[in-house]
């Protein structure tokens, strides 16, 4: 974990470059540019609450009001899509991005991680959006909002860590960029984003087996997390951010190890 640290302070202004270079060209060519990271999540307020909320009537918390099960449903989405984008595209970085890596001393833990911090400044767009939206419809907005960056610190710990681990097993097995659309999307239904966590957990005609996986689910812990904090305007119970904070320490240092371990091997297979 320290050697991390040591890396990414020792090439800081590198991965400060690539992430400026990877915002710039997400956008490059389009007529509204950086305006699409305000756009999109608006679009994405509007279509949760009217297909989940209006059509689907699911109801995030009992006795809530179509537009907050709205609301709730874009605040799981907005980490979601972040640890999503960031895994999926930093799978692919190392095979990518090959003339680099046959370079002499090139940082190629840098590939992966910018990546990931690039997806993830995108959400603090869809969080600021959040916080208006909660402000226009009344709902309070309280200090416990300052819990956010421990929990924003957090995923991209877990998100790097599963960057750094499937980007290193793509250069061997080239078909592991293919399964991420498919695994990620099992994932996200898998966890509690369109709709409550109790549909599972108070489900009797599911094993109590899947239940207790269920609950361990790092992504469901982080989001009720989020959920906790801008809705309930209190911090989330204790075993949320610490259950979630153990699984993010195992992806980092599984992920940092099976990098190291095969980063030596990069440029003979890119």
């Amino acid at each position: 974990m320290i050697g991390a640290l040591k890396y990414y302070h020792k090439n800081r202004n590198l991965l400060y470059n690539f992430v400026m270079r990877d915002l710039r060209g997400k956008y490059a060519g389009s007529t509204f540019g950086l305006l699409w990271a305000v756009v999109q999540p608006l679009i994405h307020i509007v279509v949760y609450t009217i297909v989940f909320s209006i059509i689907l009537q699911i109801r995030m918390k009992p006795g809530a009001v179509p537009i907050e099960s709205g609301l709730l449903i874009f605040c799981g989405m907005v980490p979601w899509l972040a640890f999503a984008e960031g895994l999926q595209r930093a799978t692919n970085s190392i095979v990518d991005n090959g003339n680099l890596i046959k370079k002499v001393a090139f940082p190629t833990g840098i590939l992966p991680s910018h990546i990931v911090i690039s997806s993830m400044l995108n959400m603090f767009v869809g969080m600021a959006l959040l916080v208006i939206a909660l402000i226009v419809f009344g709902r309070p907005i309280s200090a416990a909002l300052l819990f956010v960056p421990v929990m924003v610190i957090l995923q991209f710990i877990f998100s790097v860590g599963l960057a750094w681990f499937f980007s290193s097993i793509n250069v061997f097995f080239r078909d592991t960029v293919h399964l991420m659309g498919p695994f990620l999307m099992i994932w996200m239904f898998c966890t509690p984003i369109f709709y409550p966590m109790e549909m599972v957990t108070e489900n009797p005609n599911l094993p109590a087996a899947f239940k207790v996986l269920y609950s361990a689910n790092p992504m469901g812990l982080l989001i009720r997390s989020y959920q906790t904090v801008f809705f309930d305007g209190v911090l989330p119970p204790v075993q949320l951010p610490l259950t979630f904070a153990a699984a993010a320490a195992i992806s980092v240092l599984l992920g940092y190890f099976t990098f190291s371990r095969s980063q030596k091997k990069f440029p003979d297979l890119v």
